[in-house]
């Protein structure tokens, strides 16, 4: 009973900190980007995502490889002191090596050197990374303090911005703010950290990690090249602004790709426990789950397309209109991503075919690569837009192939029977949106009539269709009121 107690205010954390992560760009984006404006925000973008690259290396592979080896030895006192010891000292090896190297490049590279004050600052980053023992609280499933401790630092972040941006060229300050508000969450981390582990040197062992935890860190550097490096690459042969366009884009995209994807993890740990003992159970529950990616993904993809023009307006202001046409680009990924992670996480791991993430990872890493090599250096933040598109598209479909050809404990078809009902109520909505939009309302009306009376439409329809998912909500919570 009181482990599942546990696992319900875990839940609560979660989800609370997965809202607090939605809700704070979007109250924070609209002021910083009209203050800042473009230049200002394009500079500040690459210098962080230049520092976030190193940051990759510095981690090592430390934070997925320290979850899974401090939840193993959590029980034991003795263990668990031992192995928090072994990982923070080869954290802490890769972190001071990563800074010396970062800050020999932003010296020597000219694009870096001319705002050399900013790259330092950024820099600080990485070595505020030696204190960061995020892996330690998850692996002992301490969700509390990682979610207040995040809705305080993001308060402080709240308050800084508002007070100390007030120009263009506060882009510095800016950086300072959200670097130090970082570094004062890993030394909170680090201090109440020894109500639960302390230090012993004793014994320790660390050549016994490398071997596990070169297969995390290898992962963790294929998936920055396209998840990371693009915003490098654009810095380097782009303009400030094709930055901020794109960052921006990047930011309203994975924003709706969280709330798409906060369903589906839920639905996981169950996948997962199921696989091992009834497969007939699985299938079932997995067919399910993938009627929950259409269910929410579809409609995100169209609103976004739509309403692309009134978002970015409403967050960035007239100076970021112009991404609004990298926004309809990445608007599918809502979709395909969402698409792509579900293969992975509810097809893939619980099935053990682990194996194919890793392949398909390398695969998009060398497809972004050479797509961005190409496209960028021409054509900006719209040739790094396609590339993004064809690279994660062309990952999903391989997953998909892959699944066709090699999974047999399963078999199921990726197009239920629910998916021409999520087509059909989406296009409808989007149509009923865009005549609201030919009415001539300001921009922020639209994006309100769109989220609530779009959804309220696409409900009713995929109700009035008999759509399986919103018919089991209508009867859960008809048998709820009856009941009362």
């Amino acid at each position: 009973m009181k482990k599942n107690r546990s696992l319900k205010k875990n839940f609560l954390y979660n989800f609370s900190l997965n809202i607090i992560n939605v809700l704070f760009p979007i109250i924070t984006m609209p002021y910083v980007l009209r203050v800042l404006g473009a230049d200002s925000m394009g500079k500040y973008n690459f210098s962080v995502s230049f520092s976030q690259w190193f940051l990759i290396f510095a981690t090592f592979g430390t934070v997925t490889y320290g979850i899974r080896e401090i939840a193993k030895v959590r029980d034991n006192e003795k263990d668990l002191d031992k192995t928090f010891t072994e990982i923070f000292l080869i954290n802490f090896i890769a972190t001071t090596i990563s800074i010396f190297v970062y800050i020999t490049i932003i010296f020597i590279s000219p694009k870096t050197n001319m705002e050399i004050e900013l790259f330092l600052i950024a820099g600080i980053l990485i070595f505020l990374n030696l204190f960061c023992i995020d892996w330690f609280y998850m692996g002992i499933e301490e969700f509390k303090m990682i979610t207040l401790r995040s809705i305080l630092i993001k308060l402080i972040c709240l308050l800084g911005i508002f007070i100390f941006i007030n120009e263009k060229n506060d882009y510095n300050v800016y950086a300072l703010i959200t670097v130090l508000a970082f570094g004062f969450a890993n030394i909170i981390n680090l201090i109440y950290s020894f109500k639960f582990v302390k230090f012993t040197f004793k014994e320790i062992n660390l050549k016994k990690h490398m071997k596990f935890i070169f297969v995390f860190f290898y992962s963790s550097v294929i998936v920055s090249v396209y998840t990371l490096f693009d915003q490098v690459f654009l810095g380097f042969y782009a303009t400030n602004t094709d930055v901020a366009f794109y960052s921006l884009t990047k930011q309203i995209y994975y924003i709706a790709l969280s709330i798409t994807l906060s369903i589906s993890v839920v639905l996981l740990p169950k996948l997962t426990n199921l696989a091992n003992y009834d497969i007939l159970a699985y299938k079932k529950m997995l067919i399910k789950s993938i009627d929950y990616i259409y269910l929410f993904s579809i409609p995100a993809v169209i609103g976004l397309i739509i309403l692309s023009k009134d978002i970015v307006w409403v967050i960035g202001g007239e100076e970021f209109e112009g991404a609004f046409i990298s926004l309809i680009i990445v608007a599918i990924l809502v979709f395909t991503v969402s698409l792509g992670t579900w293969q992975y996480d509810q097809l893939f791991l619980p099935l053990g075919h682990e194996k194919i993430g890793l392949k398909n990872q390398l695969f998009m890493a060398l497809m972004s690569l050479l797509l961005n090599i190409l496209l960028v250096p021409k054509y900006g933040y719209i040739g790094a837009s396609i590339s993004l598109v064809i690279t994660e598209i062309s990952g999903t479909i391989f997953g998909i192939y892959y699944a066709k050809r090699k999974i047999t404990e399963v078999k199921f078809k990726y197009i239920t029977k629910s998916f021409s009902k999520y087509i059909v109520a989406s296009i409808i909505m989007g149509l009923v949106i865009q005549w609201f939009k030919f009415l001539g309302f300001a921009s922020l009306y639209n994006i309100a009539f769109g989220i609530i009376f779009g959804s309220c439409i696409y409900l009713s329809l995929l109700f009035f269709l008999k759509e399986s998912i919103c018919r089991e909500f209508y009867h859960y919570f008809q048998n709820k009121v009856n009941f009362l």
